[in-house]
């Protein structure tokens, strides 16, 4: 699935909470949908970040210490040995 998922934009949920008619807060906010009207709306995040997927992240790299042990293995695509 992180092949297919990684690499695009990150979706945001926007939450815009208006006062009912007549309706007031006292004391600290809370989630009420008896004084608010809620509306959810989904948003394209523009972030800095690039997630880029590489097939190597499928396996981790075996440790050095376990390939002196053992000179057969080989270690896992995508890493240096």
């Amino acid at each position: 699935m992180a092949e297919e998922t990684l690499g695009r934009k990150v979706t945001i949920v926007k939450i815009d909470g208006t006062f009912k008619p007549g309706k007031t807060l006292s004391g600290n906010y809370k989630y009420d949908e008896s004084i608010y009207n809620y509306s959810y709306t989904p948003q394209e995040f523009n972030s800095k970040e690039n997630r880029v997927w590489k097939n190597q992240l499928y396996f981790l790299p075996l440790s050095r210490d376990e390939i002196r042990k053992n000179p057969l293995l080989v270690q896992n695509p995508g890493y240096v040995e």
